[in-house]
């Protein structure tokens, strides 16, 4: 089973990206999305938007802030509004059938998994996969239910209006896919309009101005936590077309953001995971991630400053050239 979980790893984490680039002027939003601007909420600001407090990334995993999920019934009959799977294995209990999933979005349920591990898809009617990832629930012993409860971005834009939350497990046996799930919903048709930030060896070729960082477009299902969705795109991998137009990234693949918290005087505290400063070396490098980071955040008004973390910790000391 160990040998699954390995592969499903990868689909979960947020990966790093190397960039896209700007082309001419700042864009601005067409008719039907939503300037970034509008969307940052008065402070205290937070990352944790009182749906939950699980953390950004791995956006799967129950409970990793410390708050303990309840122990759940053993009950098999699902209560009203859930849906069970044939085995009675897996239990949904939100998103309820035809909502509109928000960005981000919350999947609740039961279930009753081989080492406590069951995995989720989001799907649009093309079954383009919009996000997914694995899950371990809360149960106490082996053939009990154990609660679970999913935090996570779109990680793709939906080109169709309709789809579906799947939560299922693998099978010990052979990895085929059972206890299925699937719940339709709808999706947002709105877009909210970003900049993430990177270097690009077009514009600085001879990479001299390593803190010069240059802002790409991203358009995102919209959403009202902003600030997060542009660390999430600016981890992400460029596209061939951005590479071509000179993109780089000092961030590499594998960095996920565990946190975004903006306090009332408006300084950022972004938490990275411990990848952040794997194989960084050279104040060149250390600029441009710091950049990057930095001017991905204070593109909105609210943030004034900010600090960048890594495991919990001040990561000034880690990334020292």
């Amino acid at each position: 089973m160990k040998s699954f979980r390995f592969v499903l790893v990868p689909l979960l984490m947020v990966c790093v990206g190397a960039g896209c680039l700007r082309v001419g002027g700042s864009a601005q939003p067409s008719a039907g999305e939503k300037d970034p601007k509008d969307a940052v909420k008065s402070l205290p600001f937070s990352s944790f938007d009182g749906l939950d407090g699980a953390t950004t990334s791995p956006p799967v995993i129950s409970g990793e802030d410390g708050e303990k999920i309840p122990e759940v019934s053993q009950d098999e009959e699902p209560k009203q509004g859930e849906r069970m799977s044939a085995s009675k294995n897996v239990i949904v209990a939100s998103p309820a059938e035809g909502q509109t999933l928000g960005n981000p979005f919350i999947i609740l349920g039961r279930a009753r998994a081989f080492e406590n591990v069951a995995n989720w898809r989001v799907r649009d009617d093309r079954n383009t996969v919009l996000a997914s990832g694995y899950f371990m629930t809360n149960a106490s012993d082996m053939g009990k239910y154990g609660a679970f409860r999913i935090r996570a971005f779109f990680t793709a834009l939906p080109q169709t209006a309709t789809g579906r939350v799947e939560v299922f497990t693998l099978s010990p046996r052979d990895g085929s896919e059972q206890d299925m799930v699937s719940t339709p919903v709808r999706f947002e048709e709105k877009r909210t309009v970003l900049k993430v930030f990177y270097s690009n060896v077009v514009k600085d070729p001879n990479m001299n101005r390593c803190d010069e960082v240059y802002s790409v477009t991203r358009r995102v299902v919209l959403t009202q936590n902003p600030a997060e969705a542009a660390l999430l795109e600016l981890l992400k991998q460029p596209t061939t077309q951005e590479r071509v137009d000179g993109s780089r990234t000092s961030i590499i693949p594998g960095v996920t953001l565990r946190s975004l918290s903006v306090d009332a005087n408006g300084l950022a505290i972004a938490d990275f995971s411990r990848e952040l400063v794997f194989g960084l070396a050279g104040s060149c490098n250390v600029g441009a991630l710091k950049a990057q980071i930095r001017q991905t955040l204070l593109q909105f008004p609210s943030i004034k400053d900010v600090k960048i973390y890594v495991e919990g910790q001040d990561a000034e000391i880690q990334i020292q050239p």
